[in-house]
C-alpha cells in the first residue's frame, strides 16, 4: 500500500492552561488536623517547561522545520 500524496507542511497549535501545583491548606476549623484539604492555585508556566511541552508535541505529531512546519 502506498501513500495517496504526501504532506507539504504542517501547522500545530496546543492550548495550555496555568501550571497548577498541588499546595496544602491548613483544615478548617473544626476539621481534624489529619484531613489538609488540597488547593490548586495557578501559576504561569515557566520557560524550561514551555520547551518541554514544545520539545513533546513535536516529537508526537512528527514536526519537521525543513519542510515549513511550525
Amino acid at each position: 500500500m502506498r501513500p495517496r500524496g504526501e504532506i507539504t507542511k504542517l501547522s500545530v497549535a496546543v492550548v495550555l492552561d496555568d501550571d497548577r501545583p498541588a499546595a496544602v491548606a491548613a483544615p478548617p476549623a473544626g476539621a481534624p488536623a489529619s484531613a489538609p484539604t488540597p488547593v490548586a492555585a495557578a501559576k504561569p508556566r515557566n520557560a524550561a517547561d514551555m520547551e518541554k511541552i514544545h520539545g513533546l508535541v513535536a516529537a508526537a505529531v512528527g514536526l519537521d522545520t525543513e519542510r515549513g512546519d511550525h
